[in-house]
């Protein structure tokens, strides 16, 4: 994986939205409008895990899963060939039924 900035789009089962993280040596931080988010992914090859704590910054926002105002995300998903682009699935911790597809493409290298 490439460290970089990316900018993420996301859907649940009831919304979507975008953002924008960094990741350095599998370290990812970034955000959107009213939350932030922080989380370590680990890497075999092209396949990736990662668990994402989404923080509510902005009092009152609606995530893309409702009134939360926080929860961590379980992800699991794969780096295109191209090294550009991630893909990633998953649901909110202990909410099977709260899933989440993510899309990840960088845009910058870091400075």
């Amino acid at each position: 994986m490439i460290d970089g900035l990316y900018a993420v789009e996301f859907r649940t089962n009831n919304d979507h939205g975008n953002g924008i993280i960094s990741i350095t040596d599998g370290s990812i931080n970034g955000g959107d409008s009213g939350y932030y988010y922080q989380g370590k992914l680990t890497q075999d090859g092209k396949s990736m895990k990662l668990k994402l704590a989404v923080r509510q910054y902005v009092a009152g926002f609606v995530s893309a899963f409702g009134t939360i105002g926080q929860f961590t995300l379980e992800l699991e998903g794969r780096e295109h060939d191209d090294e550009i682009t991630i893909q990633l699935h998953g649901n909110v911790e202990g909410a099977f039924e709260q899933k989440i597809n993510i899309t990840a493409k960088r845009i910058q290298p870091l400075v």
